[in-house]
């Protein structure tokens, strides 16, 4: 594939994003890009040699980008919207301009690829993985949707790539999936999301039913049981040379002898043809052994043997933000977690409660858009119930826009259990130290700008017990 001499990104520090200019930057393309904040991922990206503006402005574009628009690519994040000053510009001005799916899909779709997809799952899933594949010395590029633990990067690159295997989070926000063609998928969940996208949860499972049939005849489909009953029976067993189903239970892969602890989850592996028994992975709850089924059972298709994947999987340390343990003291056990979805939240709060039965769990919870909130609040209320003490913070509107009527009351409002809290931005801590000064087990979750709440309560907790 031909690759222009330079490349320009908008909304770069976004994490699909910021994996496409790790790639193009070690192809030796002139990497640039805007976004409208700094953040850690824009932070590691200069410090990579990638020049990033804080600007949208057409007359602080680098002189290069400006002045050879025929050399230049032009990549967006589905999150840009068209009236984008730059993006009309690039459209308007004749540059070849693209957005993230279509250019990641220009880059993986000539390799051997393993796509994974689902409303949840898929990040810990494809990083799982990409992991085992790189443990077992395979030649491997993977484009990933969280900053791996041990790798610190959303670019998995291994080998001389000569015929490598790519791994990919396949995201369904947009339809953007529809641009791979993998030869292996993994499907996790088919939950209602994206509503602002798809109007109804029909129109969710019909955007995986077309994904899911872009895998050729003799390619492999992996489904979670209860995706394989939502998309019956537009997909059929028949129509590829493997098609697998797991579960926890109740599927032809599934687990048996599952423990769990702290420190993770001890599990024997049962498929109709292969036990692989006493495999661990160093995460809780039940929804990372499912997870994990689906990485292994990916990972045999791609050749590996049962020792080396029991071995790749003991050294698997997680995502950031996906059940991170930040702080662990005497007193106070802190994680941080990107769940936005009621689905995933009541995952986390189950793999918490399994993790650390009896103590008191107290969670701070950042909504993220009103548009989620209005489709979601009642389910969003059950799941936070699961926890004992709850903070809820106001929503975070970073895209989507602003619904009046719509607020984090919604959620508290229909809460019946767990003691409840309603904060803003700027006085949750304060209501933290108030009415949960001693925290036993505490959480910080949310996607957009909650991922900047755990560096807060770290500060509070070191400083709080270095005076004890």
């Amino acid at each position: 594939m031909h690759i222009k001499p330079q490349v320009y990104l908008i909304g770069i520090g976004g994490i699909g994003m910021s994996a496409l200019a790790q790639w193009y930057h070690k192809q030796n393309v002139r990497v640039y890009g805007c976004d409208r904040s700094h953040n850690d991922v824009t932070k590691g990206l200069e410090r990579a040699g990638i020049a990033i503006s804080m600007s949208e402005q057409v007359t602080d574009l680098p002189h290069s980008v400006r002045m050879r628009p025929s050399e230049t690519l032009v990549v967006y994040s589905a999150a840009v919207e068209a009236s984008h000053p730059l993006l009309q510009f690039f459209s308007a001005a004749g540059y070849t301009v693209q957005k993230r799916s279509e250019a990641l899909g220009h880059i993986v779709n000539p390799m051997y690829m393993l796509a994974v997809a689902g409303t949840h799952g898929k990040t810990t899933t494809a990083s799982m993985a990409a992991h085992i594949l790189h443990r077992a010395r395979k030649e491997v590029v993977a484009f990933l949707g969280g900053l791996v633990q041990g790798y610190d990067t959303n670019l998995i690159v291994h080998g001389a790539l000569e015929n490598p295997v790519a791994v990919v989070e396949a995201d369904e926000f947009d339809r953007s999936f529809l641009c791979l063609r993998p030869d292996v998928c993994v499907v996790t969940s088919t939950d209602a999301d994206h509503l602002d996208v798809y109007g109804h949860q029909r129109a969710v499972e019909e955007a995986f039913e077309a994904f899911v049939q872009l895998v050729p005849a003799e390619g492999t489909v992996i489904l979670h049981r209860d995706a394989a009953e939502a998309l019956a029976p537009k997909v059929s067993p028949t129509d590829w040379a493997v098609y697998a189903q797991y579960a926890l239970d109740g599927a032809p892969i599934h687990a048996q002898q599952v423990t769990m602890d702290p420190e993770g989850c001890t599990f024997d592996y049962i498929s109709p043809s292969l036990v692989i028994p006493r495999l661990h992975i160093n995460l809780p709850g039940l929804h990372n052994v499912e997870n994990a089924l689906a990485a292994i059972t990916a990972c045999l298709r791609a050749g590996l043997s049962p020792e080396v994947i029991r071995q790749a999987l003991s050294t698997f340390w997680g995502v950031k933000r996906r059940f991170e343990r930040v702080l662990t003291t005497a007193h106070t056990v802190l994680i941080d977690d990107y769940a936005h979805h009621p689905a995933e939240l009541k995952a986390l709060l189950n793999a918490v409660r399994g993790a650390y039965p009896g103590r008191h769990i107290a969670i701070v919870f950042q909504p993220h858009l009103h548009r989620r909130v209005k489709d979601f609040f009642e389910d969003f209320g059950k799941s936070l119930d699961l926890a004992d003490q709850v903070f809820v913070l106001q929503i975070d509107a970073e895209r989507g826009g602003v619904l009046p009527e719509v607020s984090s009351d919604l959620i508290i409002d229909v809460m019946q259990r767990a003691v409840k809290h309603s904060c803003t931005q700027d006085d949750w801590l304060d209501q933290l130290k108030r009415h949960c000064p001693e925290p036993d087990v505490l959480l910080t979750v949310g996607a957009g700008k909650a991922a900047a709440l755990a560096g807060i309560a770290k500060s509070w907790l070191l400083s709080k017990h270095s005076q004890c």
